[in-house]
C-alpha cells in the first residue's frame, strides 16, 4: 500500500480524528502529485500544548513526516496551525536531449568546438515525487470555515492560521 493509501485510510478511521476535508492533489510535470488533507481532533483542542500533543498521537509510525511544523503562536497574536509534510517517491522521470552551442566568434573556442560549434546529448532521470501536506486545525468548524468561506485576509497571508480572539470564541463553544 502506498504511503497516500495508509494515510487516507489511518486519518478516516482513526476515532480521535475529523478528516474535514481531502484534495485528491494534480499531477505536474514539473510537480509531481500534491494531495491535501485538513484534519482535526473531534474534541477540538485549542492551546498550542494541546494541538501538538494530538499532532505527536497522529503520527503513522512506519512513515516519519519529512516536515513537522508545531502550532506556533506569531507576534501578531495568530494560532499558525500544524502541517505534517510527507513525501513518496511515485515514479522516474526520464529526460534525454541534445544541446547546441553556436558561437559567432569562435577564436578561444577549445578542442570540442568545431568551427565554433558545439553539439552534446545528455540524459537524466530523477524521481517523480508526491508530496503529502497534512493541515491540522484547533477543531473541525475552524477548518470547514478555513475552507469553505476562505477566511483570510486579502492576501491569503492568515489561511493557515486564527487570530487568539477568535480561537478564544470557539473554545467556549
Amino acid at each position: 500500500m502506498s504511503l497516500l493509501e495508509t494515510l487516507e485510510e489511518g486519518l478516516k478511521t482513526n476515532p480521535e480524528i475529523s478528516l474535514v476535508k481531502y484534495f485528491k492533489g494534480y499531477y505536474s510535470l514539473d510537480d509531481g502529485h500534491k494531495p491535501d488533507f485538513w484534519i482535526a481532533p473531534k474534541q477540538g483542542e485549542y492551546t498550542t500544548k494541546g494541538i501538538n500533543n494530538f499532532m505527536e498521537k497522529i503520527k503513522i509510525p512506519e512513515f516519519n513526516p519529512q516536515v513537522i511544523t508545531s502550532f506556533i503562536i506569531k507576534p501578531e497574536k495568530r494560532l499558525v496551525f500544524g502541517k505534517l509534510f510527507y513525501r513518496e517517491k511515485i515514479g522516474i522521470s526520464k529526460k534525454s536531449g541534445k544541446s547546441i552551442y553556436e558561437l559567432e566568434d569562435n577564436t578561444f573556442c577549445d578542442k570540442n568546438f568545431k568551427n565554433g560549434k558545439f553539439e552534446t546529448s545528455w540524459n537524466a532521470e530523477e524521481n517523480y515525487m508526491r508530496s503529502i501536506l497534512v493541515v491540522v486545525c484547533p477543531d473541525e468548524i475552524i477548518a470547514k470555515e478555513r475552507l469553505d468561506n476562505h477566511k483570510f485576509t486579502e492576501d491569503g497571508k492568515y489561511t493557515y492560521s486564527i487570530s487568539l480572539k477568535d480561537l478564544k470564541k470557539y473554545a467556549k463553544k
